[in-house]
């Protein structure tokens, strides 16, 4: 990936605390396919792992602000 590129993936994965080998896999099949799946497993699997019992409310708002970060990343870079 390019420096910028890189440095805001970084940006992004630190911000939201995902699993940086996983995220940078999932950002390159974006980039390649041009789509972000924000639906199934693919994108729960980045996240931070949460408490079985703790508020599904904030996993899910979580995972709809990561998905719209990773949208925003993949539309910004895939024209390069």
């Amino acid at each position: 990936m390019g420096v910028r590129r890189d440095q805001e993936l970084n940006q992004l994965i630190e911000e939201e605390k995902l699993k940086r080998d996983l995220t940078y896999s999932f950002v390159e099949e974006a980039l390649r396919t041009g789509v972000v799946p924000t639906s199934g497993t693919a994108m729960t699997k980045l996240l931070p792992t949460t408490s079985r019992f703790g508020r599904q409310a904030n996993h899910d708002e979580v995972r709809a602000r990561v998905g719209e970060k990773l949208t925003a990343f993949v539309d910004c870079f895939s024209m390069f």
